[in-house]
C-alpha cells in the first residue's frame, strides 16, 4: 500500500494563510476555494521555534467536526516523527491544526481547531470575520459543498493550485447514499450556490448542485440512483423532469426519456430546459428538422440565456444553414466570465513538495527536465484563443466548427452577406450624405457585434499560425531537414490543432512532444484520440501514466480517469482490463494506483465489473 505524500507550504508568519483566507471571505462568489489545512509544528529536541505550514485539500468528509479533526490527526502520523524535511530526516511535533472548509450556502467558513494533545473546537467564521456557532444545518451544507468542490475542481487544469491534495469523496454505496440524501434535502436551495458561467441566472435545474449531481451520475454510471433521486424531486417540482430525462438518456433508457419529455412539456410548454433536452436528443438522432423547432421554442422561452441561443446555432450548423448560424451566434447574450474562487495566499518562504518513489515513473523524473524543452516562440504564447473562457469559448467553438466545414474563405463570404462591417458602414454613411433613403445594399444586414468581430480576428490568428506550422513541416520534409520544436511548443500546437478540429495533426504534435519529454497535457490529448479510435490498449497505457502523474502531484482522484476506466470496463469487462493493465511493464506500485479505479467500479457495480 502506497502511503500518500503530504505537501507543505511554509509561512513567513504563523497563521498568515488563515488570516488571508478570512480576509477573502467577503469576495467569494462561487463554490469557494478548496479546504485549507494549517499546521503549527515544532522540534522540541533542538529547541527550534514554531513554524506554520499549510496545504489545500478537496474530498475530505466535512459532515462533522469529528471527521475534520480525524484528518488532522492522520497528519500527525504522516508528517510527525521521522519526516524527510527538504531532503533530511527530522522529527517534528504538530502542536495545533486548523481545518477550514467553506460553506457556500450560508457564506461562512467552517473551522475545526485541534490542539495536540488537548481540545477540539469547532466554529464558523462569517464574512465579517466573526465567530458563529457551528450548527447541524451548517455542517450539512458544508458537507455537500465539499463533495461538489471535489468533483468540480479535481480535473481543473486552468486553475491548478500548488500543494493541493485531492481525494474521492464517494468511495462506496454508503457514501453515495449520504451524498444523495444531503442533495435531496438541500436541492431547492441549490440556486444559492451559483451556476456555470454559461448560465446567467441560476434556477432550480441550472446551478452548481445540479451540475455536480449530473457529473457524479455520468462519471460513475450510477444511473438508477440518479433516477430515484430525481423521481422523488419531480413529485415536488415538475421542472426536475429535465434532469431526470438527461439521466435516462445517459442510461440508454431513451423510450422512457421521450415519454417523460412528451408528458411534461404538455404541462410546461415554455420550459426552456425541457425544450433544450428535447432538441439535444433530436440532434443525437440526426433529426435536425425536429431539433430546430424545439431550439426555436427554447430561445423564445429564455431569450436572455446563452445556452438556448447556442443550441439553436448548433442546429443551424448541422443543417448547413451557415448564414443563420452566424446570425444566431451574433444574437447570443454574452456574460462576463466569473473566475473560480482561487485561494490568494501570501508569498511563502519555501515549499516542501515531497515525492514518493512508488508513484513516479522514470520518464517523469525532474532529473530528465531540460529547460530548453520549455522555450516557446512568442507568437505561440500570444494566441488569444487559448485564454477564452465561458460563453466566449463556447461561441468560438461554434465558429471553428463552421470553418472546419466550409473553410475560411467561405466563412468570410457568409459573414459579408449577413453582417455590416465597420468600414462598410462608414463608407455607406458617407455615400448617403452625398446622395440622400437612396437604396442602400446594407439595409438588410445586421451590425456584427464587437465581441463576435473580435472572435473572427482570434480565429484568423489561429488559422495563420496553424498554416505556417503545417507549411514549414512540409517544406522541411521536402528538403529532408529535421523540423524541431520544443516540447512546450508542441503542446501548444497540439491544442491549436484540436481547437481547429484537425485531430490527426493534434495527435501528431502531442506524440512528438511525448518523444521529447513527459507531458500530462500532451498525454491527455493522445488519450482523447485513443478513446475515439477505440484503441483500448493504448488508452490504458495512457491512463496508467496519467494516474501516476496525478498521484505524484497529490491527486488520488480524477473523475475523468474514473470515467475512462468505467467505459473501458463496460466494453471489455473488468477481468480483461485488469489483465491488460497487469501485463504492462510499469512498476507494480504504479499499476496498483490504476487498479484502485477499477476496484471503485466494482464497488459501484458498474457495467462489466463482474466479468
Amino acid at each position: 500500500m502506497v502511503v500518500p505524500a503530504v505537501p507543505e507550504i511554509v509561512e513567513s508568519e504563523i497563521h498568515e494563510s488563515v488570516t488571508a483566507r478570512t480576509e477573502s471571505l467577503p469576495i467569494l462568489r462561487e463554490l469557494g476555494p478548496p479546504d485549507l489545512v494549517h499546521l503549527t509544528k515544532s522540534q522540541p529536541k533542538v529547541s527550534l521555534k514554531e513554524v506554520g505550514t499549510y496545504h489545500h485539500v478537496t474530498g475530505v468528509d466535512a459532515s462533522s467536526s469529528a471527521s475534520l479533526a480525524a484528518y488532522i490527526n492522520t497528519l500527525t502520523y504522516l508528517i510527525g516523527e521521522n519526516q524527510i524535511w527538504f531532503g533530511k530526516p527530522q522529527s517534528w511535533r504538530i502542536t495545533t491544526g486548523i481545518y477550514c472548509c467553506y460553506n457556500a450556502f450560508s457564506r461562512v467558513d467552517m473551522r475545526v481547531e485541534v490542539k495536540i494533545p488537548g481540545s477540539v473546537e469547532a466554529y464558523a467564521v462569517d464574512e465579517r470575520g466573526e465567530k458563529r456557532m457551528a450548527s447541524e444545518t451548517l455542517w450539512l451544507e458544508t458537507y455537500l459543498c465539499g463533495v461538489l468542490r471535489a468533483f468540480s475542481y479535481a480535473d481543473d487544469q486552468q486553475n491548478r493550485i500548488v500543494g493541493c491534495r485531492r481525494f474521492n469523496p464517494i468511495t462506496s454505496t454508503e457514501a453515495e447514499h449520504k451524498f444523495l440524501d444531503a442533495a435531496e434535502r438541500l436541492f431547492f436551495r441549490g440556486w444559492q450556490l451559483g451556476s456555470d458561467p454559461e448560465i446567467q441566472v441560476p434556477n432550480v435545474v441550472s446551478n452548481y448542485l445540479t451540475s455536480g449531481l449530473l457529473t457524479y451520475i455520468h462519471t460513475t454510471g450510477r444511473f438508477a440512483s440518479g433516477v430515484n433521486l430525481f423521481e422523488k424531486l419531480r413529485s415536488k417540482e415538475p421542472e426536475v423532469a429535465s434532469l431526470l430525462a438527461r439521466v435516462l438518456i445517459d442510461a440508454d433508457e431513451e423510450v422512457k426519456a421521450v415519454s417523460l419529455l412528451y408528458e411534461t412539456i404538455k404541462l410546461l410548454p415554455l420550459d426552456s430546459s425541457l425544450l433544450d433536452v428535447q432538441a439535444a436528443f433530436c440532434m443525437s438522432k440526426g433529426r435536425y428538422d425536429l431539433a430546430l423547432e424545439c431550439a426555436k421554442k427554447a430561445v423564445n422561452s429564455a431569450p436572455s440565456e446563452f445556452t438556448t441561443w447556442e443550441r439553436l446555432a448548433q442546429v443551424y450548423l448541422k443543417l448547413e444553414q451557415y448564414e443563420l448560424a452566424l446570425l444566431t451566434l451574433n444574437s447570443c447574450p454574452m456574460f462576463t466570465y466569473q473566475d473560480r474562487d482561487h485561494p490568494k495566499m501570501p508569498q511563502p518562504t519555501k515549499m516542501h513538495l515531497p515525492v514518493l518513489a512508488e508513484s513516479v515513473l522514470d520518464e517523469m523524473s525532474d532529473e530528465n527536465h531540460d529547460p530548453k524543452h520549455d522555450k516557446v516562440d512568442s507568437a505561440l504564447l500570444k494566441l488569444p484563443a487559448a485564454s477564452l473562457k465561458g460563453t466566449f469559448a463556447k461561441a468560438y467553438k461554434i465558429l471553428t466548427e463552421i470553418t472546419s466545414q466550409i473553410g475560411w474563405d467561405m466563412l468570410l463570404k457568409y459573414r459579408s452577406s449577413v453582417f455590416v462591417m465597420e468600414e462598410e458602414y462608414r463608407f455607406e454613411k458617407t455615400a448617403r450624405k452625398i446622395s440622400a433613403q437612396k437604396y442602400s445594399h446594407i439595409q438588410n444586414k445586421r451590425l456584427c457585434e464587437r465581441w463576435l468581430d473580435n472572435l473572427f480576428m482570434v480565429l484568423y490568428e489561429d488559422l495563420r499560425i496553424y498554416t505556417i506550422w503545417r507549411s514549414d513541416l512540409v517544406r522541411y520534409g521536402q528538403q529532408q531537414r529535421p523540423y524541431r520544436k520544443s516540447a512546450t511548443e508542441l503542446e501548444i500546437l497540439g491544442e491549436l490543432a484540436q481547437r481547429l478540429h484537425h485531430h490527426a495533426e493534434a495527435e501528431e504534435a502531442f506524440q512528438s512532444c511525448l518523444q521529447i519529454r513527459f507531458s500530462a497535457r500532451a498525454l491527455r490529448g493522445v488519450l482523447q484520440t485513443q478513446e475515439k479510435n477505440k484503441d483500448n490498449r493504448g488508452a490504458l497505457n495512457s491512463i496508467i501514466r496519467l494516474t501516476a502523474w496525478q498521484y505524484r502531484w497529490y491527486s488520488e482522484f480524477s473523475p475523468a480517469i474514473l470515467y475512462s476506466i468505467r467505459k473501458l470496463i463496460a466494453e471489455d469487462g473488468a477481468v480483461k482490463v485488469r489483465s491488460i493493465v497487469q501485463a504492462t511493464n510499469f512498476p507494480q506500485s504504479v499499476l496498483d494506483l490504476t487498479h484502485n479505479y477499477a476496484q471503485l467500479c466494482a464497488a459501484f457495480r458498474s457495467s462489466g465489473s463482474d466479468g
